[in-house]
Protein backbone atom coordinates (compact mmCIF):
# COMPACT_ATOMS: atom_id res chain seq x y z
CA UNK A 1 0.00 0.00 0.00
CA UNK A 2 1.36 3.28 -1.00
CA UNK A 3 1.43 5.82 1.67
CA UNK A 4 1.66 9.78 1.39
CA UNK A 5 -1.10 9.11 -0.77
CA UNK A 6 -2.87 12.86 -0.86
CA UNK A 7 -6.39 13.88 -2.41
CA UNK A 8 -7.73 17.53 -2.04
CA UNK A 9 -11.16 18.61 -1.63
CA UNK A 10 -12.62 21.60 -1.15
CA UNK A 11 -16.15 21.51 0.25
CA UNK A 12 -18.52 24.91 0.58
CA UNK A 13 -21.29 24.79 3.66
CA UNK A 14 -24.55 26.60 3.08
CA UNK A 15 -25.61 26.98 6.78
CA UNK A 16 -27.77 29.53 7.51
CA UNK A 17 -25.47 32.02 9.50
CA UNK A 18 -26.22 35.48 10.13
CA UNK A 19 -23.65 37.31 9.04
CA UNK A 20 -20.82 35.00 7.65
CA UNK A 21 -20.35 32.12 5.24
CA UNK A 22 -18.61 29.02 6.40
CA UNK A 23 -15.59 27.37 4.19
CA UNK A 24 -13.91 24.18 4.97
CA UNK A 25 -11.30 22.46 2.84
CA UNK A 26 -9.68 19.63 3.64
CA UNK A 27 -6.93 17.32 2.82
CA UNK A 28 -6.19 13.34 3.50
CA UNK A 29 -3.30 11.68 3.80
CA UNK A 30 -2.44 7.82 4.52
CA UNK A 31 0.33 8.14 7.47
CA UNK A 32 1.91 6.17 9.97
CA UNK A 33 1.48 8.90 12.33
CA UNK A 34 0.00 12.88 12.48
CA UNK A 35 -0.41 15.31 14.80
CA UNK A 36 -1.84 18.87 15.24
CA UNK A 37 0.45 21.68 17.17
CA UNK A 38 -2.59 23.12 18.55
CA UNK A 39 -1.14 26.34 19.34
CA UNK A 40 1.09 26.79 15.82
CA UNK A 41 -1.44 25.01 13.29
CA UNK A 42 1.26 22.97 12.04
CA UNK A 43 1.76 19.23 12.52
CA UNK A 44 4.37 16.64 12.82
CA UNK A 45 4.26 13.87 9.91
CA UNK A 46 6.01 10.67 9.82
CA UNK A 47 7.38 9.03 6.52
CA UNK A 48 5.77 5.52 6.30
CA UNK A 49 9.65 4.81 4.45
CA UNK A 50 12.39 6.56 6.25
CA UNK A 51 9.50 6.98 9.49
CA UNK A 52 11.19 9.90 10.37
CA UNK A 53 9.48 12.76 11.13
CA UNK A 54 9.17 16.11 9.87
CA UNK A 55 6.96 19.53 10.71
CA UNK A 56 4.37 20.54 7.86
CA UNK A 57 2.32 22.71 7.50
CA UNK A 58 -1.89 22.47 6.71
CA UNK A 59 -1.24 21.85 3.00
CA UNK A 60 2.01 19.46 3.71
CA UNK A 61 4.23 21.58 2.36
CA UNK A 62 7.87 20.44 4.41
CA UNK A 63 8.98 22.97 7.22
CA UNK A 64 11.77 20.91 8.91
CA UNK A 65 14.54 19.06 8.85
CA UNK A 66 13.79 14.79 8.51
CA UNK A 67 14.65 13.82 12.86
CA UNK A 68 14.37 10.63 14.12
CA UNK A 69 11.25 12.35 16.51
CA UNK A 70 9.50 15.40 17.24
CA UNK A 71 7.92 16.03 20.33
CA UNK A 72 5.36 19.27 20.48
CA UNK A 73 6.20 21.42 23.77
CA UNK A 74 4.40 24.64 24.57
CA UNK A 75 3.58 25.48 20.65
CA UNK A 76 7.72 24.81 19.89
CA UNK A 77 8.76 21.35 18.77
CA UNK A 78 11.43 19.40 20.22
CA UNK A 79 13.43 17.24 17.53
CA UNK A 80 15.88 14.12 18.10
CA UNK A 81 18.26 12.76 16.15
CA UNK A 82 19.35 9.15 16.22
CA UNK A 83 21.64 9.73 19.03
CA UNK A 84 18.96 10.89 21.58
CA UNK A 85 20.68 14.83 21.03
CA UNK A 86 17.85 17.24 20.99
CA UNK A 87 17.34 20.72 19.81
CA UNK A 88 14.21 22.78 19.02
CA UNK A 89 12.35 24.14 16.45
CA UNK A 90 9.69 27.40 16.36
CA UNK A 91 6.01 26.54 15.76
CA UNK A 92 6.58 27.01 12.07
CA UNK A 93 9.88 24.47 12.24
CA UNK A 94 12.23 26.62 12.47
CA UNK A 95 15.80 25.33 14.10
CA UNK A 96 15.87 27.68 16.86
CA UNK A 97 18.57 25.88 18.60
CA UNK A 98 20.94 22.92 17.32
CA UNK A 99 20.18 18.87 18.38
CA UNK A 100 23.37 18.75 20.62
CA UNK A 101 21.44 18.65 23.65
CA UNK A 102 20.40 16.15 26.48
CA UNK A 103 17.42 17.74 27.37
CA UNK A 104 16.10 21.30 26.16
CA UNK A 105 13.49 23.71 28.97
CA UNK A 106 11.05 25.57 27.02
CA UNK A 107 10.67 28.80 29.34
CA UNK A 108 8.76 30.97 26.61
CA UNK A 109 8.06 31.93 23.12
CA UNK A 110 11.80 33.94 23.66
CA UNK A 111 13.73 31.97 26.19
CA UNK A 112 15.15 28.49 26.25
CA UNK A 113 17.35 26.44 28.52
CA UNK A 114 19.82 23.55 26.56
CA UNK A 115 21.22 20.93 28.79
CA UNK A 116 24.35 19.11 28.81
CA UNK A 117 24.53 15.76 31.31
CA UNK A 118 27.42 14.11 32.45
CA UNK A 119 27.17 10.54 34.28
CA UNK A 120 26.86 10.23 37.90
CA UNK A 121 25.64 8.24 40.62
CA UNK A 122 22.53 6.71 42.60
CA UNK A 123 23.00 8.64 45.44
CA UNK A 124 23.56 12.15 43.56
CA UNK A 125 22.00 13.17 40.44
CA UNK A 126 19.86 15.07 38.78
CA UNK A 127 18.37 12.72 36.20
CA UNK A 128 17.76 9.24 35.45
CA UNK A 129 17.01 7.06 32.47
CA UNK A 130 13.33 5.84 32.10
CA UNK A 131 13.26 2.11 30.30
CA UNK A 132 16.62 0.64 30.93
CA UNK A 133 16.98 -2.39 32.83
CA UNK A 134 20.13 -0.83 34.26
CA UNK A 135 19.53 2.76 35.30
CA UNK A 136 21.84 5.42 34.70
CA UNK A 137 22.14 8.35 36.48
CA UNK A 138 23.33 11.84 35.48
CA UNK A 139 23.98 15.27 36.88
CA UNK A 140 23.93 18.86 34.55
CA UNK A 141 27.26 19.37 32.96
CA UNK A 142 26.27 22.95 31.43
CA UNK A 143 23.08 24.96 30.67
CA UNK A 144 22.92 27.27 27.56
CA UNK A 145 20.56 30.27 27.97
CA UNK A 146 18.74 31.18 24.23
CA UNK A 147 16.96 33.93 23.74
CA UNK A 148 15.42 33.98 21.02
CA UNK A 149 17.16 31.52 19.42
CA UNK A 150 20.55 33.10 19.87
CA UNK A 151 22.59 31.50 22.81
CA UNK A 152 23.30 34.45 25.16
CA UNK A 153 24.87 32.58 28.09
CA UNK A 154 26.71 29.05 29.58
CA UNK A 155 25.54 28.35 33.31
CA UNK A 156 27.03 25.67 35.39
CA UNK A 157 25.30 23.13 37.57
CA UNK A 158 25.71 25.29 41.09
CA UNK A 159 23.98 28.84 39.03
CA UNK A 160 21.11 26.84 37.07
CA UNK A 161 18.33 25.13 39.41
CA UNK A 162 15.31 26.66 37.91
CA UNK A 163 14.39 29.56 35.11
CA UNK A 164 11.06 31.24 34.62
CA UNK A 165 10.64 34.59 31.74
CA UNK A 166 8.98 37.51 32.08
CA UNK A 167 9.32 39.03 28.23
CA UNK A 168 12.82 40.45 27.75
CA UNK A 169 14.19 39.11 31.02
CA UNK A 170 15.00 35.59 32.43
CA UNK A 171 14.89 34.97 36.40
CA UNK A 172 17.28 32.17 37.25
CA UNK A 173 17.15 30.57 40.28
CA UNK A 174 20.62 28.43 41.47
CA UNK A 175 21.00 25.27 43.50
CA UNK A 176 20.85 27.25 46.86
CA UNK A 177 17.87 28.76 46.02
CA UNK A 178 18.78 32.33 45.33
CA UNK A 179 16.99 34.48 42.63
CA UNK A 180 18.99 36.55 40.00
CA UNK A 181 17.29 38.15 37.41
CA UNK A 182 18.70 38.70 33.81
CA UNK A 183 17.80 40.86 30.84
CA UNK A 184 18.35 39.47 26.95
CA UNK A 185 21.95 40.34 26.77
CA UNK A 186 21.84 38.15 30.11
CA UNK A 187 23.30 41.45 31.75
CA UNK A 188 22.74 40.83 35.97
CA UNK A 189 20.02 43.19 37.36
CA UNK A 190 21.24 44.93 40.52
CA UNK A 191 17.74 44.55 42.14
CA UNK A 192 17.52 41.74 45.13
CA UNK A 193 14.86 39.36 43.93
CA UNK A 194 13.65 36.58 46.29
CA UNK A 195 11.43 34.95 44.30
CA UNK A 196 10.06 34.11 40.88
CA UNK A 197 8.12 38.07 40.69
CA UNK A 198 8.10 39.90 37.69
CA UNK A 199 8.25 43.09 40.47
CA UNK A 200 8.64 43.58 43.99
CA UNK A 201 6.10 46.43 45.83
CA UNK A 202 6.91 48.43 48.59
CA UNK A 203 4.31 48.55 50.49
CA UNK A 204 5.47 51.14 52.79
CA UNK A 205 6.60 53.76 49.81
CA UNK A 206 4.31 52.32 46.98
CA UNK A 207 7.45 52.13 44.56
CA UNK A 208 7.21 48.89 42.29
CA UNK A 209 10.32 47.63 41.62
CA UNK A 210 10.71 45.66 37.71
CA UNK A 211 13.34 43.28 39.29
CA UNK A 212 14.63 42.43 35.41
CA UNK A 213 15.82 46.27 34.95
CA UNK A 214 15.84 47.49 38.42
CA UNK A 215 14.00 50.68 37.94
CA UNK A 216 10.92 52.07 39.34
CA UNK A 217 7.94 51.38 37.11
CA UNK A 218 4.42 52.43 36.62
CA UNK A 219 5.69 55.61 37.05
CA UNK A 220 6.47 58.70 35.27
CA UNK A 221 10.26 58.60 33.87
CA UNK A 222 9.85 54.70 33.74
CA UNK A 223 11.47 53.56 30.29
CA UNK A 224 9.86 49.73 29.77
CA UNK A 225 7.68 49.20 26.95
CA UNK A 226 4.60 46.65 26.92
CA UNK A 227 6.46 44.52 24.57
CA UNK A 228 9.65 44.06 26.90
CA UNK A 229 7.47 43.17 30.25
CA UNK A 230 4.81 40.27 31.11
CA UNK A 231 2.90 42.73 32.82
CA UNK A 232 2.04 46.37 31.58
CA UNK A 233 -0.34 47.39 33.83
CA UNK A 234 -0.60 47.42 37.83
CA UNK A 235 -3.60 48.89 39.76
CA UNK A 236 -2.62 51.43 42.56
CA UNK A 237 -5.50 51.66 44.99
CA UNK A 238 -7.74 50.22 42.64
CA UNK A 239 -6.83 52.66 39.92
CA UNK A 240 -5.18 50.62 36.81
CA UNK A 241 -1.84 52.63 35.50
CA UNK A 242 0.67 51.84 33.02
CA UNK A 243 3.72 51.67 32.82
CA UNK A 244 5.10 55.09 32.74
CA UNK A 245 2.31 56.14 35.59
CA UNK A 246 -0.37 57.60 33.13
CA UNK A 247 -4.04 56.35 34.24
CA UNK A 248 -5.97 53.74 32.03
CA UNK A 249 -9.46 53.28 34.52
CA UNK A 250 -10.52 54.21 38.23
CA UNK A 251 -11.62 51.30 40.03
CA UNK A 252 -12.55 52.83 43.04
CA UNK A 253 -16.20 52.66 43.43
CA UNK A 254 -15.71 48.55 43.87
CA UNK A 255 -14.94 47.53 46.90
CA UNK A 256 -12.37 45.29 45.26
CA UNK A 257 -10.25 45.39 41.73
CA UNK A 258 -7.64 42.30 40.76
CA UNK A 259 -5.71 41.78 37.38
CA UNK A 260 -5.46 38.79 35.38
CA UNK A 261 -2.16 39.51 33.64
CA UNK A 262 -2.78 36.59 31.41
CA UNK A 263 -6.04 38.26 29.86
CA UNK A 264 -5.60 42.10 30.72
CA UNK A 265 -9.30 42.08 32.45
CA UNK A 266 -10.16 43.37 35.54
CA UNK A 267 -12.00 41.02 37.58
CA UNK A 268 -14.15 43.22 40.18
CA UNK A 269 -16.26 42.65 43.61
CA UNK A 270 -18.97 44.68 44.30
CA UNK A 271 -19.44 47.04 46.55
CA UNK A 272 -22.58 45.58 47.55
CA UNK A 273 -20.48 42.83 49.49
CA UNK A 274 -20.09 44.44 52.40
CA UNK A 275 -24.02 44.83 53.41
CA UNK A 276 -24.13 40.61 52.21
CA UNK A 277 -22.99 37.53 53.03
CA UNK A 278 -22.40 36.62 49.66
CA UNK A 279 -19.44 38.01 46.83
CA UNK A 280 -20.63 39.40 43.54
CA UNK A 281 -18.26 39.41 41.11
CA UNK A 282 -17.88 41.25 37.48
CA UNK A 283 -15.39 42.13 34.86
CA UNK A 284 -14.13 44.95 33.26
CA UNK A 285 -11.51 45.65 30.76
CA UNK A 286 -8.22 48.06 30.98
CA UNK A 287 -10.15 51.05 29.33
CA UNK A 288 -12.74 50.97 32.34
CA UNK A 289 -15.46 49.08 30.17
CA UNK A 290 -17.48 47.25 31.86
CA UNK A 291 -17.66 43.80 30.08
CA UNK A 292 -19.89 41.70 32.93
CA UNK A 293 -22.14 43.75 35.87
CA UNK A 294 -21.39 42.26 39.22
CA UNK A 295 -23.97 39.86 39.78
CA UNK A 296 -22.33 36.48 39.75
CA UNK A 297 -21.18 34.63 42.34
CA UNK A 298 -18.43 33.00 40.43
CA UNK A 299 -16.77 33.84 37.48
CA UNK A 300 -14.18 31.40 35.39
CA UNK A 301 -10.75 31.36 36.40
CA UNK A 302 -9.31 31.10 33.08
CA UNK A 303 -9.71 34.64 31.44
CA UNK A 304 -7.31 34.24 28.53
CA UNK A 305 -9.23 31.83 27.01
CA UNK A 306 -13.16 33.85 27.69
CA UNK A 307 -11.48 36.35 26.43
CA UNK A 308 -10.80 34.81 22.99
CA UNK A 309 -13.99 32.71 22.93
CA UNK A 310 -15.70 36.39 23.93
CA UNK A 311 -17.63 34.36 26.47
CA UNK A 312 -16.99 33.38 30.65
CA UNK A 313 -18.42 30.87 32.22
CA UNK A 314 -20.41 32.23 35.34
CA UNK A 315 -22.71 31.03 38.70
CA UNK A 316 -25.87 33.14 39.60
CA UNK A 317 -27.93 31.61 42.11
CA UNK A 318 -26.40 28.26 41.93
CA UNK A 319 -26.74 27.86 38.64
CA UNK A 320 -24.34 27.91 35.97
CA UNK A 321 -24.38 29.38 32.47
CA UNK A 322 -22.20 31.97 30.25
CA UNK A 323 -22.09 35.67 29.72
CA UNK A 324 -20.99 37.56 26.46
CA UNK A 325 -18.27 39.92 26.98
CA UNK A 326 -19.49 41.72 24.09
CA UNK A 327 -23.07 42.63 25.57
CA UNK A 328 -23.41 41.55 28.48
CA UNK A 329 -25.98 38.74 27.20
CA UNK A 330 -26.38 35.73 29.17
CA UNK A 331 -26.75 31.73 27.73
CA UNK A 332 -27.64 28.86 30.16
CA UNK A 333 -28.29 29.15 34.31
CA UNK A 334 -30.86 26.27 34.16
CA UNK A 335 -29.19 23.68 36.11
CA UNK A 336 -27.64 23.20 39.04
CA UNK A 337 -23.69 24.32 39.09
CA UNK A 338 -23.07 20.79 40.88
CA UNK A 339 -25.11 18.73 38.36
CA UNK A 340 -22.38 20.02 35.31
CA UNK A 341 -18.97 20.76 34.35
CA UNK A 342 -17.64 23.26 32.60
CA UNK A 343 -15.42 22.60 29.27
CA UNK A 344 -14.30 25.71 27.45
CA UNK A 345 -17.63 27.53 25.66
CA UNK A 346 -19.72 24.25 27.18
CA UNK A 347 -21.23 23.05 30.15
CA UNK A 348 -21.86 19.17 29.80
CA UNK A 349 -24.66 17.50 32.17
CA UNK A 350 -25.06 13.89 32.31
CA UNK A 351 -28.78 12.66 32.33
CA UNK A 352 -28.72 9.18 32.79
CA UNK A 353 -32.15 8.87 30.94
CA UNK A 354 -31.57 10.56 28.09
CA UNK A 355 -27.75 10.96 27.88
CA UNK A 356 -25.81 13.89 27.76
CA UNK A 357 -27.03 17.64 27.96
CA UNK A 358 -24.28 20.42 26.25
CA UNK A 359 -25.05 23.96 27.41
CA UNK A 360 -23.73 26.56 24.53
CA UNK A 361 -21.80 29.82 25.62
CA UNK A 362 -23.72 31.54 22.64
CA UNK A 363 -27.30 29.47 22.42
CA UNK A 364 -27.81 28.00 25.92
CA UNK A 365 -29.00 24.63 26.39
CA UNK A 366 -28.65 22.29 22.55
CA UNK A 367 -31.78 20.33 21.56
CA UNK A 368 -29.67 17.29 21.39
CA UNK A 369 -28.51 14.37 23.69
CA UNK A 370 -25.45 12.55 23.08
CA UNK A 371 -23.69 9.23 23.96
CA UNK A 372 -20.08 11.02 24.35
CA UNK A 373 -19.10 14.33 24.19
CA UNK A 374 -15.61 15.59 24.46
CA UNK A 375 -14.43 19.32 25.01
CA UNK A 376 -10.94 19.93 25.34
CA UNK A 377 -10.80 21.61 28.79
CA UNK A 378 -8.20 24.70 28.13
CA UNK A 379 -9.00 24.77 24.23
CA UNK A 380 -10.14 28.17 22.78
CA UNK A 381 -12.03 26.71 19.60
CA UNK A 382 -15.96 26.57 19.86
CA UNK A 383 -16.21 23.25 18.81
CA UNK A 384 -17.34 20.49 20.53
CA UNK A 385 -16.69 16.64 19.38
CA UNK A 386 -19.82 14.64 20.40
CA UNK A 387 -20.79 10.94 19.79
CA UNK A 388 -24.37 10.71 18.65
CA UNK A 389 -27.06 8.20 20.18
CA UNK A 390 -26.32 6.09 17.02
CA UNK A 391 -22.88 6.00 17.51
CA UNK A 392 -22.48 8.74 14.74
CA UNK A 393 -18.83 11.34 15.37
CA UNK A 394 -18.78 14.63 14.25
CA UNK A 395 -17.87 18.31 15.30
CA UNK A 396 -20.28 20.67 16.12
CA UNK A 397 -20.34 24.36 16.92
CA UNK A 398 -21.68 26.60 19.47
CA UNK A 399 -25.23 26.52 17.98
CA UNK A 400 -24.88 22.68 17.67
CA UNK A 401 -24.83 22.29 14.27
CA UNK A 402 -22.09 20.37 12.16
CA UNK A 403 -18.80 22.02 11.11
CA UNK A 404 -17.91 19.05 9.21
CA UNK A 405 -19.29 17.03 7.06
CA UNK A 406 -20.41 13.61 8.54
CA UNK A 407 -17.98 11.15 8.47
CA UNK A 408 -18.94 7.42 9.36
CA UNK A 409 -15.24 6.25 9.59
CA UNK A 410 -14.32 8.71 12.25
CA UNK A 411 -12.93 6.19 15.09
CA UNK A 412 -14.40 7.89 18.14
CA UNK A 413 -14.48 11.32 19.74
CA UNK A 414 -10.72 11.33 21.23
CA UNK A 415 -9.40 10.44 17.56
CA UNK A 416 -10.54 14.68 16.55
CA UNK A 417 -8.09 17.67 17.48
CA UNK A 418 -8.31 21.00 16.91
CA UNK A 419 -6.35 23.92 16.73
CA UNK A 420 -6.76 26.59 19.62
CA UNK A 421 -8.03 29.30 17.26
CA UNK A 422 -10.60 26.56 15.47
CA UNK A 423 -9.22 27.13 12.16
CA UNK A 424 -7.42 23.25 11.88
CA UNK A 425 -9.17 20.02 12.78
CA UNK A 426 -7.54 16.65 12.30
CA UNK A 427 -9.14 13.48 12.36
CA UNK A 428 -8.14 10.26 11.93
CA UNK A 429 -10.75 7.43 10.72
CA UNK A 430 -10.61 3.41 11.15
CA UNK A 431 -8.71 2.96 8.05
CA UNK A 432 -6.11 5.07 9.87
CA UNK A 433 -6.41 8.07 7.57
CA UNK A 434 -5.77 11.87 8.70
CA UNK A 435 -8.14 14.16 7.02
CA UNK A 436 -7.05 17.96 7.83
CA UNK A 437 -9.74 20.26 7.65
CA UNK A 438 -9.12 23.68 7.45
CA UNK A 439 -11.76 26.51 8.52
CA UNK A 440 -12.57 29.84 7.54
CA UNK A 441 -15.18 32.12 8.36
CA UNK A 442 -17.39 32.66 11.28
CA UNK A 443 -20.37 30.52 13.06
CA UNK A 444 -19.89 32.84 16.01
CA UNK A 445 -22.84 35.68 14.90
CA UNK A 446 -25.87 35.09 15.92
CA UNK A 447 -28.48 33.50 13.91
CA UNK A 448 -31.47 34.97 12.48
CA UNK A 449 -33.88 32.32 13.94
CA UNK A 450 -32.11 33.00 17.40
CA UNK A 451 -34.30 34.86 20.24
CA UNK A 452 -34.16 38.63 19.94
CA UNK A 453 -33.78 38.92 23.92
CA UNK A 454 -31.84 36.85 26.65
CA UNK A 455 -33.14 36.09 29.62
CA UNK A 456 -31.89 37.70 32.78
CA UNK A 457 -32.86 36.81 36.52
CA UNK A 458 -35.74 35.37 37.28
CA UNK A 459 -37.27 35.60 34.09
CA UNK A 460 -37.28 38.86 32.98
CA UNK A 461 -35.95 39.89 29.38
CA UNK A 462 -32.83 42.09 29.44
CA UNK A 463 -31.46 44.87 26.97
CA UNK A 464 -30.51 43.70 23.55
CA UNK A 465 -29.46 45.71 20.77
CA UNK A 466 -32.05 46.94 17.66
CA UNK A 467 -29.24 45.59 15.23
CA UNK A 468 -28.37 49.36 14.39
CA UNK A 469 -25.04 49.64 13.59
CA UNK A 470 -22.51 52.33 14.39
CA UNK A 471 -18.79 53.20 13.50
CA UNK A 472 -16.36 53.63 16.13
CA UNK A 473 -14.79 56.74 16.15
CA UNK A 474 -11.28 55.60 17.22
CA UNK A 475 -10.59 52.94 14.79
CA UNK A 476 -13.53 52.90 12.54
CA UNK A 477 -14.69 49.19 12.92
CA UNK A 478 -18.25 48.97 12.14
CA UNK A 479 -20.33 47.42 15.47
CA UNK A 480 -23.88 46.52 16.42
CA UNK A 481 -23.08 46.19 20.65
CA UNK A 482 -22.47 48.81 22.88
CA UNK A 483 -18.49 48.43 22.32
CA UNK A 484 -15.97 48.31 19.82
CA UNK A 485 -15.13 44.60 18.72
CA UNK A 486 -12.08 45.87 17.66
CA UNK A 487 -10.68 48.19 20.20
CA UNK A 488 -13.51 48.50 23.36
CA UNK A 489 -14.23 52.06 22.70
CA UNK A 490 -17.59 52.69 24.12
CA UNK A 491 -20.64 53.61 21.53
CA UNK A 492 -20.64 57.27 21.34
CA UNK A 493 -23.75 58.25 23.47
CA UNK A 494 -27.11 59.67 21.09
CA UNK A 495 -28.85 63.10 22.32
CA UNK A 496 -30.52 63.37 25.17
CA UNK A 497 -34.09 63.94 23.95
CA UNK A 498 -34.32 60.47 21.84
CA UNK A 499 -35.39 58.71 24.88
CA UNK A 500 -31.52 58.26 26.02
CA UNK A 501 -30.66 58.84 29.97
CA UNK A 502 -27.59 60.36 31.97
CA UNK A 503 -25.98 58.07 34.72
CA UNK A 504 -25.50 59.02 37.63
CA UNK A 505 -21.34 59.63 36.91
CA UNK A 506 -22.35 61.62 33.58
CA UNK A 507 -22.15 59.21 30.90
CA UNK A 508 -24.92 59.99 28.24
CA UNK A 509 -26.32 58.09 26.06
CA UNK A 510 -27.45 55.25 27.54
CA UNK A 511 -30.87 53.39 26.48
CA UNK A 512 -30.97 49.65 28.74
CA UNK A 513 -31.18 49.75 32.64
CA UNK A 514 -27.63 50.18 33.40
CA UNK A 515 -25.05 52.59 32.28
CA UNK A 516 -22.62 51.14 29.58
CA UNK A 517 -20.10 52.92 30.69
CA UNK A 518 -19.91 52.57 34.03
CA UNK A 519 -22.57 50.07 35.07
CA UNK A 520 -24.75 52.84 37.20
CA UNK A 521 -28.53 51.40 37.05
CA UNK A 522 -30.41 53.79 35.27
CA UNK A 523 -32.30 56.18 37.61
CA UNK A 524 -36.02 55.11 37.91
CA UNK A 525 -39.09 57.13 39.47
CA UNK A 526 -40.85 54.94 42.21
CA UNK A 527 -44.31 54.83 40.50
CA UNK A 528 -43.40 53.69 37.73
CA UNK A 529 -43.54 49.99 39.57
CA UNK A 530 -39.95 49.89 39.86
CA UNK A 531 -38.44 49.40 43.48
CA UNK A 532 -34.94 50.37 44.90
CA UNK A 533 -32.92 47.43 46.85
CA UNK A 534 -31.19 47.85 50.43
CA UNK A 535 -28.28 49.17 49.11
CA UNK A 536 -29.75 51.95 47.26
CA UNK A 537 -29.64 50.60 43.29
CA UNK A 538 -33.12 51.34 41.86
CA UNK A 539 -35.22 50.70 39.03
CA UNK A 540 -35.44 47.07 39.88
CA UNK A 541 -38.72 45.17 38.35
CA UNK A 542 -37.87 41.74 38.83
CA UNK A 543 -37.73 39.80 42.31
CA UNK A 544 -34.15 40.47 42.71
CA UNK A 545 -32.05 43.61 42.19
CA UNK A 546 -30.25 43.28 39.07
CA UNK A 547 -26.92 45.13 39.97
CA UNK A 548 -26.33 43.10 43.83
CA UNK A 549 -28.62 40.50 43.59
CA UNK A 550 -30.55 41.78 46.95
CA UNK A 551 -33.99 40.13 47.33
CA UNK A 552 -37.19 42.78 46.99
CA UNK A 553 -38.43 43.91 50.05
CA UNK A 554 -41.65 42.47 51.73
CA UNK A 555 -44.43 44.39 51.92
Amino acid sequence: MKRWLVMLLVLCLCCPLALAEQTVSVRTVEARDLSLNKASNTLILRDANSRQYQVVDADLNVLSEPYDRIDIRDGHYVAYREDGKRGLLDGQGRLLIPAAYDDIDVLSDRWAAAIILKEATSDNYDYQSMFSENKTFYLIDTVDIYYRGTRVATLNRTDWDQGRAFGDYLCVRNRDKQYSFYNKEFVRSEAAADYFDEYEEDYRSGKVIHQGSGQEAFTAGCTLTAEEVRQSCWLKDKVLVDLQGNVLADFSSYYSANLDVDSGLIKLRSQAALNSSETLYGLADAAGNLLVSCQYEELGYNLANALKLGYVYAVRGGKSGFVSLADGSEAGFEFMESAGRERSAFITIEDPREGTILISAAAGELPGRYQEVEVPYSSAAPFATVKEADGRVHVIDLYGEEVLPDNPEIRDTYYVEYANDGSLIVVQDNARVYHIYQVSGSRTEQKPDAPATVTGPEGTPSETESGETWVCPDCGTENTGKFCAECGTARPAAPEEDGTWTCENGHAGNTGKFCSECGAPKPAAEEDGTWTCENGHAGNTGKFCSECGAAKPQK
